[in-house]
């Protein structure tokens, strides 16, 4: 995260403000929340082969997001971005295409196994 003083120091946009700078697009955050819980599903996945991540809050935390939240989360993100892409506006939404494959590509294994 790149911080206001930062941002002044090495002038890199002199109009930025304070409130103006920690703000996000909607679309963009929760495509990389989406993002974070997969990355967790991915881990949980691990674990069940070899539980490398040691007992208490992490693990607990890990596993509840992987496995309870990242479906629901990835399925939101991915029918938030269809209705922009079927409505023509998926331009104007500011979230990185990498983002929206990957999310995507993370969704097909998570229905499969949700579902069969």
């Amino acid at each position: 995260m790149v911080f206001y003083a930062e941002l002044l120091i090495f002038g890199y946009n002199r109009n930025i403000t304070t409130r103006g700078c920690y703000r996000m697009n909607k679309f963009s955050f929760w495509h990389k929340v989406a993002f974070i819980a997969n990355c967790c599903w991915l881990i949980a996945w691990a674990m069940k082969y070899n539980a490398f991540l040691p007992e208490g809050h992490i693990r607990s935390t890990v596993l509840v997001v992987g496995l309870v939240m990242a479906c629901v989360l990835n399925a939101l993100a991915n029918a938030w971005t269809l209705i922009l892409f079927l409505g023509g506006r998926l331009q104007s939404a500011a979230a990185p295409r990498w983002l929206l494959v990957l999310n995507f590509l993370f969704l097909l294994p998570q229905f499969y196994l949700f579902f069969i």
